[in-house]
């Protein structure tokens, strides 16, 4: 972890990151990726020039690397986002796999001809050939991960299925689209998109990822549709009629842009960054809650931001001193970068004084922040490196939340180091400065005494701030779900 965290350092303070596109284009005989600005302009056509017999065709793209796989041997590849190759070798032998996708230090990829799914280190070791076995001999194409969890596409029997990181069994058939043919899979936040093609023409429908159907016709009248990828508020999907192309399209089903890029050699598996942690536009959200003296801080209901990262926070802990009127606020695009979260303000509590840097001191309460899985790999190269963050005014630096408390962050020291590390317990972790990560549930903790803004980060990569808010516009954090299309290709050949 040292050393992911010591390489995203200097990635941050370089500034070589940037929002950009990653695409696979060509198929049988030779593949190359092409990089593409948000604006839909050429970088570089051939960024990586892959000439082997294999079919590349799924990448998925972690921090500063690319990782692809072939679907005639599953070859599994790694270069740089600079074009660089780092082992064009790094797995092989493994099977036909068209989807590939890496989260944290772990590679995740479908092998349809075993019917699994496999799992290995980002350094090519072997974690399990056969990490989930799908049944009735199912034909698994695509797969995604989202926290703690693994979605992979059915083809055979049109179902999405769902399992663990670990390799348990969620639900075989969290959704069923019944005579629909499905081809690639993205995960934002709570929410799993998916390639349809039935008789009425192709689409990309919306669901949770509990398996409620949000809108199952989100963005219709696409062509051939192939690779899928989400960006904050953007769904980017690759098309191999049409002379090969890129639409851009809104997570409410809008249409951006549906040639944003155009005269693409067979486009397949995609994938979006953006500079790291870069804040997503969204709409300003707040509620204000009355809270009786002596009544719990917990009565404030939850808040979901709109657009962004779809961030929740959660009062879940503390005792009001006084009746007060507790506000909970998303303020829309912040000027602050690195954090894999929208940014919530906390305000309207007791005023016990001024902190050290100007904070609002208050009473002691518990505040739960969910964070953007993809947000997370990007820029502490998984979940496990989170913390709640503070923004410190005085010196307009972000840092681990229970740094701005009263006591400094000293009553970190009696926490057990296991109690970091999962969900918080309100019977037994309510000790001012304790906190932790929840990589189950996607939220980061702390017990806090101020009243500031807030998000999650890492720690260990000092979030900067960035001149111009403004000038972000849209741009976002990207999600690093990348996939290929094997059986859609060869059906329209």
């Amino acid at each position: 972890m040292l050393a992911l965290v010591f390489g995203l350092t200097l990635w941050a303070m370089t500034g070589t990151a940037r929002a950009q596109i990653f695409v696979v284009i060509g198929g049988n005989f030779h593949s190359s990726v092409g990089e593409y600005t948000m604006s839909g302009s050429t970088v570089n056509a051939a960024l990586i020039n892959i000439s082997t017999s294999n079919e590349v065709q799924g990448l998925s793209v972690s921090g500063s690397d690319i990782f692809t796989t072939d679907d005639d041997f599953g070859t599994i590849g790694e270069y740089t986002t600079s074009g660089s190759t780092v082992n064009a070798s790094l797995i092989t032998g493994q099977g036909a796999s068209s989807s590939i996708t890496v989260s944290g230090s772990d590679i995740f990829f479908s092998n349809h001809y075993t019917s699994s799914i496999e799992k290995y280190t980002t350094s090519g070791s072997q974690i399990s050939s056969a990490l989930v076995s799908i049944a009735n001999d199912s034909e698994t194409d695509f797969v995604a991960v989202s926290g703690s969890y693994i979605y992979s596409v059915d083809d055979t029997f049109s179902q999405v299925q769902k399992y663990t990181v670990a390799g348990s069994t969620v639900n075989t058939s969290l959704l069923s689209m019944g005579q629909n043919r499905l081809s690639s899979i993205a995960v934002s936040g709570s929410y799993v998109f998916v390639i349809e093609a039935g008789d009425s023409g192709a689409t990309v429908g919306e669901y949770t990822s509990t398996g409620g159907t949000v809108n199952a016709s989100l963005i219709t009248g696409l062509s051939n549709p192939a690779g899928i990828a989400v960006s904050g508020s953007d769904i980017f999907v690759t098309n191999l009629s049409v002379g090969g192309s890129i639409g851009e399209y809104t997570t409410t089903g809008g249409t951006v842009n549906a040639s944003l890029v155009t005269g693409l050699n067979d486009p397949y598996g995609i994938a979006v960054i953006g500079s790291a942690g870069a804040p997503v536009a969204i709409t300003p959200t707040s509620r204000t809650t009355t809270v009786l003296q002596g009544s719990g801080y917990n009565t404030a209901p939850p808040l979901t931001s709109s657009g962004g990262f779809g961030t929740t926070a959660t009062i879940a802990g503390g005792i009001a001193s006084g009746s007060c009127q507790v506000t909970m606020a998303f303020k829309g695009i912040g000027n602050y970068a690195n954090i894999a979260s929208d940014v919530v303000t906390i305000s309207g509590m007791p005023n016990n004084g001024a902190g050290t840097s100007g904070q609002t001191l208050t009473d002691t309460f518990v505040l739960k922040l969910t964070y953007d899985n993809n947000a997370a790999n990007e820029i502490a190269g998984g979940p496990f490196a989170l913390a709640l963050l503070w923004h410190n005014p005085a010196t307009n630096q972000w840092v681990n939340a229970i740094m701005g408390n009263s006591d400094g962050g000293a009553g970190a020291s009696s926490e057990p180091a296991g109690d970091m590390l999962g969900a918080y317990n309100p019977a037994t972790e309510d000790n001012l400065s304790w906190y932790g990560i929840d990589v189950t549930d996607g939220y980061a903790w702390a017990v806090v005494n101020h009243n500031s803004d807030f998000g999650v980060g890492n720690p260990g990569v000092t979030p900067f701030a960035v001149p111009e808010p403004g000038s972000w516009g849209m741009q976002a954090t990207g999600l690093c779900t990348l996939l290929g299309l094997r059986k859609m290709r060869r059906r329209n050949r």
